[in-house]
This record gives C-alpha cells, sequence and structure tokens, in this order.
C-alpha cells in the first residue's frame, strides 16, 4: 500500500578537518566546460538545461570516504558528469 516498508542510507558524518586538506582540486572554468560540451558530437546548445557543480563521494574503507567536485549538466533531462580527461571521453559522451 502506501506504507514504507524500508528505508536505507549511509549514515556519514563528515570531518570539518578533513585529513588530506592541502590538497586543491580546481575545476576548468565555465568556458573550458563550454568548449568541451560543444566538442561532444549530438551536442546541441537547445537541449542543455542546467549547469552546476556537484560532488562525487568515493567509499575508500568501511569508515573512510573523499568527495571531488565536478562538472554536472541537466542535458535533455537527465543528469551527467562532464569530464576532461581523454581516457573517460567515450564513457560520458552526452547522447
Amino acid at each position: 500500500g502506501n506504507q514504507t516498508t524500508g528505508y536505507v542510507r549511509p549514515l556519514f558524518d563528515l570531518d570539518a578537518n578533513p585529513i588530506d586538506a592541502v590538497e586543491m582540486v580546481e575545476l576548468p572554468s565555465g568556458q573550458a566546460l563550454l568548449e568541451r560540451l560543444s566538442e561532444q558530437e549530438l551536442f546541441t546548445v537547445r537541449n542543455l538545461q542546467r549547469v552546476s557543480v556537484g560532488y562525487e563521494m568515493t567509499r575508500r574503507s568501511a569508515t573512510f570516504v573523499t568527495v571531488e567536485p565536478h562538472w554536472f549538466v541537466l542535458y535533455d533531462h537527465r543528469w551527467q558528469k562532464v569530464t576532461f580527461e581523454q581516457e573517460e571521453e567515450n564513457l560520458d559522451e552526452l547522447e
């Protein structure tokens, strides 16, 4: 019916003083993002609905996670991470 039968979510507590806080991650500029998107074969600007910075969390162990910023786009009603590395180019092409 309308009752919740189960609810699972991680219970992470993010530390205010991260272990490797000296490591800085710099995102490419917004202009570089637009250039990267326009390189995609099937990309059209009218299908681009929103651009935002988001964070990808990676679980390193049961008690240790890291977060890394990335550009994300809402393109044709679907959120997608935009990568700039050549190796990942085929994985993240916009459809």
